[in-house]
């Protein structure tokens, strides 16, 4: 069969379908051939369907879009079917549904056959379907969803919903427009990645995006979408909601709940809940705080675990009480650090009740360990204060009754005729007056202790010099040693207080061991750069009952002791901001640990100059005591001095003009005023006159070597007096 044969059959069959059969130049998109049905059908004659944009000109105006599809279409190369709506010459409007297939040469679309099939009556049919179609529409457009469809990333509707949604003033303002440009850039990759999965043939359930409004502000938005079919395209329907304000107010909510969480952990009271079973159910981090132990420690570990033994009993009871529905329980309760101290807490508890039943307890615990500290040592020196006022009259009472002995003494001791008995006699009367002064000057060292005089001090020179003194007095059969951290080179102290405490408590320690053993003093350096002094035994140890109340004024379990030594030594070392602590050893014994301040480089120190000055005879002696005045009186004119009494200070002035002292000495307490107030009044007259204050009241801290001023505590010897009167002269000459 030749090849014109078979052109004519195929121009035959074309020619009778009944059917639009077509070609066109995918070039310049004009028809290159249709058959007679052309215009059979339309009314147009086959030439005029040949003219340039004929058929783009014949669609119904609400089709127009279907050639831009159509030409996307073509030079992409797919295949494709169209619906659209041609204008007949009579002016009937007919249904069409075009099949369009392109062919394509070297993969480049060149020419494009299609079938243009009549549906007029099938869409007549569908006719009756309008109403529903438009309720349908209605529906859409009056739901509060927005709802929109999209044709290659291209939007082809949108209810109204959506352009208020958008912010728009009406559909043209979105329809049109490529869909990611009202998505905010943050989610757009995931978008993107959502439209893939949707091109797969997947429904996308709803998720957070972030979406543009015409204007550019930001909308927090809800969507979901689902693919679809668009009249004869692929497309997705979008459904969108606006949880713009449900997002501001979860963010509030969540800044709000951010803030609660912020101002509980900030709080320094601790705030938990405990279930029905006494199990921790939540604590605050105020609680890692207060005990140094990790909140996720105790999160289900039963509360009475972390009391102490003495107060875990009150403590579940008053849990069950909560329980029981009573609330506003307060109480204390000790607990155990983690650092090894007790800390005391105030705790509240409250039913916590969940739909009406108590569920467990609620409440906040309050770290009281400071506040009840500071109470008790506030008490501890109102206590203090009463017996410092009280132990200071009695104290001066009983010195000036040690003084009104004490000249007496020695003037009957220097009677060459007196018989060895009443020698002896004297001997226990001196011995009793300085016993009886020891413990005057332990009462008001307690409660009047002097203010500490701060030095640095090299503890590799003091420390052995102090200890050499020491070992004079202890038997043979106690060995004194000591060791020194090389770590440390000098302590920030008062010379005087440190070493009163460390003799005391060398002499305690050597009291404890009776017989033989070992006495050590070990110097180092704590984790917080402090000083350490320890004072170690090897005796019987400390009785529990008496460790706990070793520092309390007046407690002594020595026949012959006050209970005012460690009481003292305590105080000295916390003027001087230090520490006393004690303690039983494992290996045995006991241990006094003193901290103190390091410093940086040791003071210079000297010893106290005594010396006589010749030349000194005149004594003006400001004495109201008669037995203290005539003893001082009689002692100092048996030395060789001339020595002038008065009882007051209104008579010491006229004394003073009499004599012309070169040294005064006057009691602090006279009964017409204070010696302190009398050393101005002397001084008017008598320029940079030496004085040499005497009391037995309180243990002031008057001397002032500047201006020639000494004190001296009652009761002392004689020997004392001259010393200090010598001292006096010498700084004033």
């Amino acid at each position: 069969m030749t090849l014109e044969c078979t052109d004519q059959r195929r121009s035959r069959l074309l020619d009778a379908m009944p059917a639009i059969a077509w070609s066109a130049s995918v070039q310049t998109f004009l028809f290159t051939y249709v058959n007679p049905a052309a215009e059979t059908l339309l009314g147009y004659p086959a030439e005029r369907w040949l003219e340039p944009n004929f058929w783009a000109e014949h669609l119904h105006p609400e089709d127009r879009h279907v050639a831009m599809i159509c030409h996307n279409e073509a030079l992409a190369g797919r295949d494709h079917e169209l619906v659209y709506r041609l204008m007949a010459a009579d002016g009937r409007t007919v249904w069409l549904r075009d099949y369009v297939n392109v062919h394509c040469v070297d993969g480049v679309p060149v020419e494009l056959f299609g079938v243009m099939v009549d549906i007029t009556r099938e869409r007549e049919a569908e006719a009756a379907s309008l109403v529903d179609r438009e309720n349908f529409r209605r529906m859409v457009e009056l739901s509060p969803d927005c709802i929109g469809v999209c044709v290659d990333d291209i939007y082809v509707y949108v209810n109204q919903a959506f352009v208020q949604l958008l912010g728009a003033r009406s559909e043209a303002e979105i329809v049109g427009r490529n869909a990611f440009s009202f998505v905010d850039p943050v989610s757009q990759e995931c978008a993107r990645e959502r439209l893939a999965r949707l091109r797969a043939g997947e429904s996308m359930p709803y998720c957070r995006e972030t979406y543009r409004r015409v204007d550019g502000s930001p909308l927090d938005v809800e969507v979901a979408a689902l693919p679809l079919r668009y009249g004869n395209r692929d497309a997705i329907q979008v459904i969108a909601r606006d949880i713009t304000e449900s997002v501001r107010a979860q963010q509030a909510l969540e800044a709000s709940e951010q803030r609660y969480r912020e101002l509980v952990e900030d709080v320094s009271e601790i705030l938990y809940t405990v279930d029905r079973e006494g199990r921790f159910l939540s604590l605050s981090r105020s609680f890692e705080r207060s005990t140094g132990y990790k909140v996720e420690e105790w999160i289900g570990r039963p509360f009475a675990e972390l009391f102490m033994p003495h107060s875990a009993p009150a403590a579940i009871d008053h849990f069950e009480q909560a329980l029981g529905g009573k609330d506003g329980i307060i109480r204390e309760y000790d607990l155990p650090a983690a650092s090894g101290a007790v800390v005391t807490v105030e705790v509240s508890w409250q039913p916590r009740y969940v739909d009406g039943v108590v569920s467990g307890t609620i409440g906040m615990a309050r770290d009281v360990t400071e506040h009840r500290t500071n109470a008790r040592k506030l008490e501890e020196a109102k206590r203090l204060s009463s017996l410092g006022q009280v132990a200071a009259s009695l104290a001066h009472e009983f010195n000036n009754v040690l003084m009104g002995i004490q000249p007496f003494v020695e003037v009957i001791g220097r009677n060459d005729s007196i018989t060895p008995a009443i020698r002896d006699a004297l001997g226990h009367m001196t011995r009793a007056v300085s016993r009886g002064k020891r413990a005057s000057q332990e009462v008001l060292r307690f409660a009047n202790p002097k203010e500490p005089q701060l030095s640095s001090i090299d503890a590799s020179v003091w420390l052995p010099t102090l200890l050499g003194q020491l070992v004079a007095a202890l038997p043979s059969s106690i060995a004194l040693s000591h060791s020194l951290d090389t770590a440390v080179r000098f302590i920030q102290g008062d010379r005087e207080h440190l070493e009163q405490v460390i003799t005391n408590l060398v002499f305690n320690a050597r009291e404890a061991i009776g017989g033989s053993g070992t006495i050590r003093v070990g110097v180092s350096l704590t984790a917080e750069d402090l000083v350490r002094i320890s004072v170690y035994d090897d005796g019987p140890g400390i009785p529990p009952q008496t460790l706990e109340r070793i520092f309390e004024p007046l407690y002594t379990t020595k026949r012959n002791g006050t209970g005012l030594g460690l009481a003292i030594a305590r105080r000295l070392m916390e003027g001087q901001g230090g520490t006393l602590t004690a303690e039983n050893r494992v290996e045995g014994g006991s241990a006094f640990h003193l901290v103190v301040p390091a410093a940086e480089a040791s003071s210079p120190w000297m010893p106290r100059l005594v010396g006589r000055t010749p030349g000194v005879t005149r004594i003006l002696l400001i004495e109201d005591d008669l037995s203290v005045g005539m003893g001082l009186e009689k002692l100092l004119n048996l030395e060789g001095y001339e020595a002038t009494r008065v009882c007051t200070a209104r008579e010491a002035c006229p004394a003073a003009r009499r004599t012309r002292p070169h040294v005064a000495i006057i009691d602090v307490n006279l009964p017409d005023g204070n010696g302190v107030d009398l050393i101005p009044l002397l001084r008017a007259e008598h320029q940079d006159l030496p004085i040499v204050l005497s009391t037995g009241h309180v243990e002031l801290n008057l001397s002032d070597e500047k201006n020639h001023i000494l004190s001296l505590m009652k009761p002392y010897q004689l020997r004392e007096l001259l010393l200090a009167i010598g001292t006096v002269t010498a700084r004033a000459a």
